[in-house]
């Protein structure tokens, strides 16, 4: 079964050719935010491992405290996107030639700060050299449930998102234009664990926001084969992300198409279900629903289609050169 729903995926499946598959494996390419292993005994090995390197090596993230802290916020979303909690976490971790004593303390630093307010442990690691660093963190757990998947959206579906977005993308948009507007302290999310674990029986599928709002709507949607009928909020956006489109004369909708995200979880939950849902977790928010019409959004009372797996694949073609894309994105975007 092939689960290739966008370039990206599509690209990396071509890439990879095919490998061998373990007959124990539950989840599909691209269909989890952790692999899933369904053991013998009836439960399920749940693991991960993710990197941050390009942010580094291209300038997004300047702080040696940020790269450290996002290494692990990082991995751990995707486990709370698969509502489980891993008991601790590896680190490997290749060093630029050139950096200090004191980087690398500010980058162990942010690591200890973001595992500290996760309540998740260092279990161990490796170190080596490289021409730019790279920081790559993987985990497992063992659970006795099955994890939720990205794939499995119903028409009708509410589509939410947990806690207030946008100062990720705000990062993002100002560093493509060159600007020093965004203090990057400011973007320090929290890989939201406890409330994928509350949601785990409730949601019919969910994502982590890492990649940025849309692309984890349009992985939702392929899946699904389903679109989304989407209202924009305000008062769902980060106050400090709006002020930065106000200043910047930057129409809003981007820090919802920038590929750069808060970690939080987005999800779509049964109508019967919703009230439950906003009980436990108390900062979830209704985006829309999942509909089988093309997918639109309303914002500042006016609707128009918003065809997500064609921005999707505009980011993609030109991901060489993000700063001319996002030129193009604003000019039609102000029309």
């Amino acid at each position: 079964m092939s689960l290739v729903l966008n370039r990206e995926a599509e690209e990396i499946s071509r890439i990879l050719g095919a490998q061998p598959r373990s007959p124990l494996q539950y989840n599909h390419f691209n269909q989890s935010d952790c692999e899933i292993l369904k053991l013998s005994s009836g439960k399920f090995l749940i693991s991960n491992i993710d990197s941050v390197s390009d942010e580094i090596l291209f300038g997004l993230y300047r702080e040696p405290y940020t790269m450290g802290w996002i290494s692990v916020m990082g991995c751990l979303s995707d486990f709370a996107a698969s509502g489980v909690r891993p008991e601790g976490i590896l680190i490997s971790t290749l060093w630029g030639v050139a950096e200090t004593e004191k980087y690398k303390m500010e980058v162990n630093r942010g690591i200890a700060d973001a595992l500290a307010s996760c309540r998740v442990s260092l279990l161990g690691g490796d170190s080596g050299l490289s021409k730019s660093t790279s920081i790559i963190v993987s985990a497992a757990t063992v659970t006795d449930y099955p994890p939720i998947m990205r794939s499995g959206a119903c028409n009708g579906d509410w589509v939410c998102l947990v806690g207030k977005t946008g100062v990720a993308a705000a990062m993002a948009l100002d560093f493509l234009q060159g600007g020093n507007w965004f203090i990057e302290s400011n973007f320090r999310p929290v890989a939201q664990l406890d409330q994928g674990i509350a949601l785990n029986a409730l949601a019919t599928s969910i994502i982590d926001t890492s990649d940025g709002i849309l692309q984890s709507l349009n992985i939702l949607g392929g899946l699904s084969k389903l679109n989304f009928a989407l209202e924009w909020k305000d008062n769902l956006v980060d106050p400090l992300a709006l002020e930065f489109c106000r200043k910047r004369d930057i129409p809003k909708l981007l820090l919802w198409i920038a590929e750069h995200g808060d970690y939080q979880l987005l999800l779509t939950i049964s109508p019967e279900k919703l009230s439950l849902a906003k009980k436990l977790v108390p900062t979830l928010y209704t985006l829309g629903r999942v509909t089988t019409n093309p997918s639109s959004v309303m914002i500042d009372g006016k609707s128009f289609e918003f065809n997500i797996s064609e921005i999707s694949d505009r980011l993609f073609v030109n991901r060489h050169n993000r700063p001319a894309l996002l030129a193009e994105f604003i000019y039609e975007l102000k029309r």
